[in-house]
């Protein structure tokens, strides 16, 4: 999930298992709920399947593309504004980082490959950093509901604190 990290109502995107789908939600901060479910993206098939995501500073979001080998970003209506092509086909993540939150750093993967398959993706498993035009926000911390949290763990374990 990524947010604006607005304390009022901000948007917010979601990338679910329904394949080639990210959904954008508004998201109230002071009452910490969601609302206004929509699909922002809908990828063919033939690009990959959107995986990691982030959201920087004007609220453009990046996507890594499994499959794909990039990472495509987009505004936040959803019009694709530019695709960075990383040197390995499993793009699984994204996220700013630096001083400046203005490298963006791109996980790639091999899981359940044969020898064969990382012998020819050799790039593939690694990390790699992008020079965007764009920064990324400074993350902020959150302490979910105790009660909710339970139900998500099943096992009492409160969330660590956020202060």
């Amino acid at each position: 999930m990524a947010s604006t990290g607005a304390a009022t109502a901000a948007p917010c995107t979601w990338r679910t298992a329904r394949p080639g789908h990210i959904y954008a939600f508004d998201f109230d901060g002071r009452e910490g709920t969601l609302s206004s479910g929509r699909i922002l993206l809908a990828l063919a098939p033939d690009v990959g399947a959107p995986d990691g995501l982030t959201v920087d500073a004007p609220g453009d979001l990046s996507v890594a593309i499994y499959g794909g080998g990039c990472v495509r970003r987009y505004t936040p209506g959803g019009e694709l504004r530019e695709i960075r092509r990383v040197p390995a086909r499993q793009s699984t993540s994204c996220a700013f980082a630096g001083d400046r939150l203005d490298r963006l750093y791109v996980t790639t993967a091999t899981e359940g490959w044969s020898d064969a398959e990382r012998r020819a993706d050799p790039a593939a498993g690694l990390v790699y950093r992008l020079d965007p035009d764009a920064v990324g926000v400074t993350p902020r911390p959150i302490r979910p509901e105790p009660a909710w949290w339970a139900t998500i763990i099943g096992d009492g374990v409160e969330p660590a604190s956020a202060g």
